[in-house]
């Protein structure tokens, strides 16, 4: 039988936002992705996925084997950022990575069972945030036969109306440069005497807003 996706999304719609606020409770951050890991797997090979897990870090990868060798993989991110909410510093899923993962997850679930023409694989990647976990995958063969790799990512409303996707979102080349302000402590009454930092931080800020580039591209310059 044909394989509807729409068809998928619709009856399986609660088991979907389960899974997602699940995964969002689970939140953990970059290489400690351990609960999310087993979790994810579990219901993978509960589906009867074939699934591969590495030694010395949490991403895993699941396979349905298809008619020809070559391999259409998809991949996930499953790592959350380290914020304060509520006054708390932890762990917290603000980034879409527990959506993402849901959606590669349940892909995978309801695929289970049919017999693609290419192998599909589904990538569970740790370490996103520090932009160390795709590496490590690829060194752990994760991409060995892939002849497609399919990325997501949540987008703003403002960027992407709801319901909406975009194939593609294109990123110009970024660079970042690291400071210092040094400051010199002077007594209350006589601050020309000293050099207060947070002041210099402020000039600069007010100075860097004003930098304009080409208006035919886009461009930000932010100070965080």
């Amino acid at each position: 039988m044909m394989f509807n996706p729409v068809n998928a999304i619709e009856e399986n719609k609660e088991r979907i936002l389960q899974t997602y606020e699940e995964l969002h409770q689970l939140a953990e951050p970059s290489w400690k992705e351990e609960k999310t890991s087993a979790y994810i797997r579990q219901k993978l090979v509960q589906a009867g996925l074939n699934v591969t897990t590495y030694e010395g870090h949490y991403g895993l990868m699941a396979e349905i084997p298809g008619e020809s060798r070559k391999v259409t993989a998809l991949r996930a991110d499953m790592d959350a950022l380290m914020q304060e909410v509520d006054g708390v510093v932890r762990a917290n899923h603000s980034c879409g990575h527990d959506a993402h993962s849901t959606m590669v997850l349940h892909t995978a679930l309801n695929l289970a069972g049919h017999k693609p023409k290419q192998t599909m694989r589904f990538i569970f990647q740790p370490a996103e945030e520090k932009a160390e976990g795709a590496m490590q995958m690829i060194k752990d063969g994760a991409l060995e036969d892939v002849v497609f790799l399919g990325g997501i990512h949540l987008r703003p409303a403002f960027e992407i109306p709801f319901g909406h996707a975009a194939p593609v979102i294109t990123h110009g080349s970024t660079a970042s440069l690291k400071g210092v302000i040094t400051g010199m402590p002077a007594h209350a009454s006589r601050p020309e005497n000293g050099n207060n930092p947070i002041e210099a931080a402020a000039l600069l800020i007010e100075e860097i807003k004003k930098i304009k580039l080409a208006e035919s591209g886009t461009y930000s310059i932010k100070i965080t």
